[in-house]
């Protein structure tokens, strides 16, 4: 674990500012700065509102950087960003288009090699650059939200602000492409990140089904049009398991074996794939009721063992008490404090965060010192 207060990792020597709230910026900045950016939070007075809405959620989103409060409703404000920018690398913010620009004109004339990463809803042209928009609102007109949850119940939203943890993580992705272009032709550039737009990306065949086929994919609960047997179900125990079990033959046999080899999973309709994605609603019913009367010890390791892919839906005790991560060292631990890691490892560049999340305006004297 590298020193707190010492960047180190890939990025070393990037400076980022962020000025961005709440979630999408956030988690682009903490990519960045968990990899060794140099990643300076600009808070307005009173800070970033996640602050106050989830301390320890806050905290998680924040790692690895250094804060200061600047009112860019004054000019004092618009200059010390203005200075910020003109020495940074990117500067990632979620202001509403075109106010970027009213607050330090054009960023790029005192500094060409600068990657401007803009999170807003809809992207910063179209007839629709300016409208408001949250994570629900991201996900239910990115189109995911009209094929998520049980057909015969409204579109669902998943828990969390995944649309906008999406759009935070495309744009480090792009953040890092704009960044390396710059590096080799000295030219800056504008990283433009729609929420919208991201959600899209994750559409799967849904979007292209209609742009090809005209055939609208409807909600089909924990299912998946390409393959039945990603369903859930519910044990004895109140375990609930997810089983992929229907796609492979192998899948199917050694589950119908684990099952007792009931009569019906012999029906030579079951010998093709298609055909079994096309009845699994009686597949799923008839499983269900052999799988209700058996326990997770009965069922779960077996499945395992048997090469058939299986989980069960964990707690979040169960997450931060796996003993599949604690073996690969995913969380890790800074002041006391534990936070998630990185979901990847590289042997070369080790990822690690340099510092927990800022109180409020610490580094000010610092930053607004000259002292980047």
């Amino acid at each position: 674990m590298p020193e707190p207060g010492a960047p180190q990792g890939p990025l070393a020597g990037i400076r980022v500012v962020e000025v961005a709230g709440l979630v999408a910026g956030p988690w682009a900045g903490k990519l960045l700065g968990d990899y060794g950016a140099d990643v300076v939070k600009v808070e307005p007075p009173g800070g970033d509102p996640l602050r106050r809405l989830d301390q320890p959620f806050f905290e998680n989103m924040n790692t690895s950087k250094r804060s200061v409060v600047l009112d860019l409703d004054t000019a004092e404000g618009r200059a010390a960003l203005a200075a910020l920018a003109a020495t940074a690398d990117v500067l990632v913010e979620d202001l509403s288009p075109g106010r970027l620009a009213k607050l330090v004109g054009d960023p790029w004339a005192t500094n060409p090699k600068l990657v401007v990463a803009s999170i807003t809803p809809y992207g910063q042209d179209g007839p629709r650059a300016g409208w408001k928009g949250g994570d629900l609102i991201g996900w239910a007109g990115g189109g995911m939200a009209y094929i998520s949850g049980e057909p015969e119940h409204e579109p669902l939203a998943p828990a969390g602000l995944q649309a906008l943890h999406l759009a935070g993580l495309q744009t480090a992705m792009a953040t890092l492409m704009a960044v390396f272009h710059a590096m080799r032709s000295g030219e800056g550039q504008r990283v433009d990140t729609s929420v919208q737009e991201a959600v899209c990306t994750i559409l799967e065949g849904a979007v292209t089904d209609w742009q090809w086929l005209g055939r609208a994919r409807g909600r089909m609960g924990t299912l998946h049009p390409a393959a039945h047997g990603t369903g859930m179900q519910r044990l004895a125990d109140g375990t609930r398991l997810f089983c992929s079990t229907m796609p492979r033959p192998a899948h199917w046999e050694k589950t119908r074996e684990l099952l007792g080899n009931p009569e019906w999973m012999f029906d030579e309709r079951w010998n093709d794939v298609g055909v079994r994605r096309a009845h699994w609603q009686e597949i799923d019913a008839k499983a269900g009721e052999i799988f209700g009367k058996l326990t997770r010890e009965q069922i779960y390791k077996p499945m395992l063992e048997a090469g058939v892919p299986v989980g069960v839906v964990s707690t979040m005790q169960d997450v931060a008490e796996s003993p599949q991560q604690a073996a690969r060292g995913f969380f890790v631990e800074v002041e006391g404090k534990t936070y998630p890691g990185a979901p990847w490892k590289m042997t070369a560049t080790p990822w690690a965060i340099s510092r927990p999340a800022p109180r409020l305006g610490e580094h000010a004297a610092e930053l607004l010192g000259g002292r980047w």
